[in-house]
């Protein structure tokens, strides 16, 4: 039988250093050219084109940031992701990270993110480092683009949950959920009575497709870099 966890080891090698390492190991990762289209092909839904961002009409499109947050768990990176709640919306009952839309008082798109984050699981951002970003990416059908920031705490934060938006957290081990044969085909129920088959991360019972999925595939990317 095939040792899952030498693949592991091996894909994600920077998580077997200290947790300062892999933070500066990741830091300059980011510096570098992001694979964008080619990383998130890997999670892209079906039927579904890599965007044209040249041919997108920025006075249309909705804009938000989401946060890509890696604690240090005992020397060992784990990364937050929420449940959002069941509304009338295109993301209801999906895994995501915390974010959400821009707003007028908001200086960048980094401050939407990190003040989101704050509103939807009670952190505070005096406790993270930001390393850099991941790619944008487009959502078809909720018209909305994507700003993903990448930081890390050097402690587990406490977490709070916003009950209007957030249903749960997670705290999933970057090791864990790079795991061989995390990423696959699953049936999602997305809509009353609609059923899709999607690129999904499997961890536990959670499963994590659309943008979410896609920018986890980003860093994966990069992290086996």
């Amino acid at each position: 039988m095939l040792d899952h966890s030498f693949f592991v080891r091996l894909l994600l090698k920077t998580t077997n250093l200290q947790f300062q390492e892999f933070s500066q190991t990741l830091r300059i990762k980011l510096k570098q050219p992001l694979p964008g289209e080619i990383a998130h092909k890997n999670a892209l839904p079906p039927n579904r084109k890599a965007t044209d961002f040249s041919a997108l009409n920025q006075n249309q499109v909705k804009k938000a940031a989401v946060l890509v947050l890696i604690e240090n768990n005992n020397n060992q990176p784990q990364v937050v992701l929420i449940l959002r709640t069941t509304y009338k919306g295109t993301h209801s009952g999906q895994v995501s990270f915390p974010g959400g839309k821009r707003e007028k008082k908001d200086a960048d798109f980094l401050d939407t993110a990190l003040r989101e984050s704050e509103e939807e699981i009670g952190i505070n951002r005096n406790d993270l480092q930001v390393l850099g970003a991941l790619s944008p990416i487009y959502i078809p059908p909720s018209n909305f683009l994507v700003y993903p920031f990448v930081a890390i705490s050097n402690k587990v934060l406490d977490k709070v949950p916003e009950e209007k938006e957030v249903a749960g957290i997670y705290t999933l081990a970057l090791d864990q959920l790079f795991a061989f044969n995390t990423l696959r085909e699953t049936e999602i129920s997305y809509g009353p009575g609609i059923k899709v088959t999607v690129p999904a991360f499997h961890i536990s019972n959670i499963k994590i497709w659309g943008a979410t999925a896609m920018m986890l595939s980003e860093l994966k990317y990069i992290l086996k870099k």
